[in-house]
């Protein structure tokens, strides 16, 4: 461990942080979240979208189910 906290947590205000215990998880712990549109963060969803498209082939190479 680095003994860092977390400051912020920067979303594209996409649902999979948008719920009222996450949200006061963020409080308890003191870190701060920043919404963003979705075209300021391009990078992160393309490298998103690749990881998905790695474990989608690696599902259907390996024979188990999506």
């Amino acid at each position: 461990m680095t003994g860092r906290q977390i400051k912020y947590l920067q979303s594209d205000n996409g649902r999979e942080y948008c719920n009222t215990e996450f949200d006061q998880y963020l409080v308890k712990s003191g870190i701060e979240c920043r919404l963003t549109i979705p075209q300021q963060n391009g990078m992160a969803e393309r490298f998103n979208r690749t990881l998905q498209d790695m474990a989608r082939c690696l599902t259907l190479q390996s024979g188990l189910t999506e």
